[in-house]
């Protein structure tokens, strides 16, 4: 079953050099996150099994586990908070050249 019709992906349509530039911006990051994820997917499916079978089912979760926690804490110290926050305080929290 397929979610997202083929038409739509950039990566599978041959004309999407013809699309906007406002489309084409918002599809590119997109299109290569999508395939950094079937990318990663493969490798996992790959290796899953003889991993498994070399170190154990519950060390190969808690390598997964450990990757899941070390994302977790970079995206904590990463990312700004915006809730309640106007997109000028945002700016200046972003860039420190600005922030005074």
């Amino acid at each position: 079953m397929q979610c997202v019709p083929d038409h739509n992906l950039p990566h599978k349509n041959p004309k999407s050099e013809n699309r906007s530039l406002s489309t084409r911006s918002y599809a590119l990051p997109q299109t290569f996150a999508f395939n950094l994820l079937q990318a990663s997917n493969f490798v996992i499916g790959l290796y899953f099994l003889s991993v498994v079978n070399k170190f154990g089912i519950s060390t190969v979760y808690l390598g997964f586990a450990l990757v899941c926690t070390l994302a977790v804490m970079y995206i904590a110290g990463s990312v700004v908070e915006t809730k309640g926050r106007s997109l000028e305080e945002i700016e200046r929290a972003l860039s420190p050249a600005l922030a005074v």
